[in-house]
């Protein structure tokens, strides 16, 4: 499927396209994991585990009221829908987030980091004062943590950033090498 954002396949992105003149790309890649859950994927889970267990207590109160029908039909069938939602809850969330995954796009520049989704790009200048968290297993994630507003953590959201990718150390190191050079910048020039 051609995707006109970054002119060519989405396997391979043509990011020269989205460079600013003077730009250099420095690496570019895309997701071979799933990484680690995000915050939505870990609230479903728990959910999930939730009603799982939960159900287990219905499904064990139709199992000793076998001998009265109503007991089986009632706690059994309560039982059973809440096993099924609680599977769902516990499947469901972490397989979307890994096909998520496997659409994203990522490049860095000696300004930028960017990402393509699939559908959309998202970018952050590399400047001094943009805070990571650096997930080193393999595969592991850059993971750009948003501004906190007014003394206020910010909002539970997806994580974004380099999620799932190969050499997270390495190219994390880039970024900060990255983000030296800007203070050292900034300090001469002031």
């Amino acid at each position: 499927m051609p995707d006109r954002t970054l002119g060519g396949t989405l396997d391979g992105a043509d990011w020269t396209v989205l460079l600013h003149p003077g730009e250099r790309l420095l690496w570019q890649g895309r997701a071979i994991g799933a990484g680690r859950p995000d915050l939505p994927v870990r609230f479903w889970t728990m959910l999930g585990t939730i009603l799982s267990l939960g159900s287990l207590l219905f499904l064990l109160i139709a199992f000793l009221g076998r001998s009265q029908p109503d007991f089986v039909v009632g706690f059994g069938g309560i039982g059973v829908v809440a096993l099924v939602i609680g599977l769902t809850c516990r499947i469901l969330p972490r397989r979307l987030q890994i096909a998520r995954l496997r659409r994203c796009r990522y490049a860095l520049t000696d300004r930028r980091m960017l990402v393509h989704d699939g559908s959309a790009l998202r970018a952050w200048d590399i400047t001094p004062d943009l805070d990571l968290t650096i997930h080193p297993e393999e595969p592991g994630s850059v993971i750009v943590d948003p501004p906190w507003l007014d003394n206020r953590p910010p909002k539970p959201q997806r994580e974004a950033g380099f999620i799932g990718i190969a050499g997270a150390g390495r190219i994390a190191a880039m970024i900060r090498d990255i983000q030296s050079r800007q203070t050292d910048r900034t300090e001469t020039g002031s």
